[in-house]
Formats: structure tokens, C-alpha cells, sequence
């Protein structure tokens, strides 16, 4: 089985603190069967370390400055979609656009897309909580985004037993990507009735980063992650 490298462009220091991760778990904790080890990378190059890095200007940017240093290795896009969904003038600039590939976008934020690798219980929860505050349809603010997931997380992360886990932008926990976590969020991509829930953030893209993902660890690892 061949191995599969991909650039993925990203908005900043928290989906690559969380790419770091995976590659991490993939090269040393995800044993296989051959000498392919890993069978999949991602790797990070972000658009601004600092708040804005979704503007349509700067991902565009930054996609063609990747297209011309690296000719030979496939790239993904990986953005929020919420500052699509505010300003009218991203809206127009992504729907005009040309000679980049369609955005792998989060649910909505990047902790919406945490919360995919939450168990049942915890993601249930945060799906009760993110519909109630109507984020799914006028996202919320960074600010009243925290005060719902950040309370969820630390529950989770102490049932998981992780230490140091208390939640900040552009970090991650060193043991926070695991065989069961990313088994929880290939389940949730998966579940039709979830893919309904998540259905009014199709807006832009039919594809959300969380599939693209789900889809290259269930084909390059069948058996390792069922």
C-alpha cells in the first residue's frame, strides 16, 4: 500500500498543533503491517499565525505559494467556514474563485471539529449545546464559542485522563490523538443523522475536513482503524 503525503493549507496554530499530533501518532503509535510507515501525512503550512488567516486573499495566497515550492505533493485546503458565512464579501471572493481547490472546511470552527473525536456522551452534549445557541446557523463569537466547548472538553479530557489538557488556541495534548478518538470521529462523519445535523454548514462545500481525513485513514489503514 502505497503512502500518501498532502500539504494541507491551514488557518493557523491550532490545526497545526493538531496535524503535529496525528503525524506523531501515525509515524510512532499506529503499527502496521508493512514497511509503509507512515502510510499517511499531512503537513501544515499556515496562512497567518495570528487572527484573519481564513481571509479568502491570504489562503489564495498561500495554496499558490505552496503550488509553486512543492510541484510534486498534493494539497488540501483546511479553513473555518464561519467567516464565509458572515461577510458577504468572502462569500463572493470563494465563489469566484479560480485555480484553487474547493476549501476542506471545518463543521464550523476548528472545535467543532474537536468535538468529532469526543464519545457519545460528550459529543451529544455538544451537539445539544451548539443547536440551542444557534451556532450551526449564525456562528457564534470565539468568545461565546468557549464558554460552551470549554467546559465539554475538560469533562472529556479528564475522562480520557489527560493531563495538562485545560483547552488554549495552538495547543495540543501530547496524547490527545488516539486510535479510539480518531475510530469516534470516522463514527461520527459517518452517522446519517449527524450528516443531517451538520447539513446547514454544506453551504460552500459539499466535504468537510474531518471526511477528506476519515476517508484517507479508512483507506489506508482498514485494519488498523476498524
Amino acid at each position: 500500500m502505497d503512502p500518501e503525503n498532502y500539504i494541507v493549507v491551514c488557518e493557523g496554530p491550532s490545526e497545526r498543533a493538531y496535524l503535529q499530533r496525528l503525524n506523531e501518532f501515525l509515524e510512532k503509535k499506529l503499527p502496521v503491517n508493512d514497511n509503509y510507515l507512515p502510510r499517511l501525512k499531512l503537513i501544515p503550512k499556515i496562512v497567518n499565525d495570528g487572527e484573519g488567516g481564513g481571509q479568502f486573499s491570504l489562503v489564495r495566497k498561500s495554496f499558490r505559494k505552496c503550488q509553486r515550492e512543492q510541484r510534486e505533493t498534493k494539497i488540501q485546503v483546511w479553513i473555518d467556514i464561519d467567516i464565509y458565512i458572515r461577510n458577504p464579501a468572502e462569500e463572493k471572493a470563494y465563489a469566484k474563485k479560480e485555480g484553487v481547490p474547493d476549501f476542506l472546511f471545518s463543521v464550523m470552527n476548528f472545535e467543532d471539529f474537536l468535538a468529532l473525536h469526543f464519545d457519545e456522551v460528550y459529543f451529544k452534549n455538544w451537539c445539544e449545546s451548539i443547536a440551542k445557541a444557534g451556532h450551526l446557523s449564525s456562528p457564534l463569537t470565539s468568545e461565546k464559542h468557549a464558554l460552551i466547548f470549554e467546559p465539554i472538553w475538560n469533562d472529556q479530557t479528564n475522562k480520557w485522563q489527560i493531563s495538562n489538557a485545560a483547552y488554549k488556541k495552538g495547543n495540543m495534548p501530547v496524547d490527545f490523538v488516539s486510535k479510539e478518538r480518531l475510530c469516534n470521529m470516522i463514527r461520527h462523519v459517518q452517522d446519517p443523522q449527524i450528516v443531517k445535523f451538520f447539513s446547514g454548514t454544506r453551504k460552500f462545500s459539499q466535504r468537510t475536513f474531518a471526511e477528506f481525513l476519515s476517508e484517507c485513514l479508512q483507506r489506508l489503514y482498514p485494519e488498523e482503524l476498524k
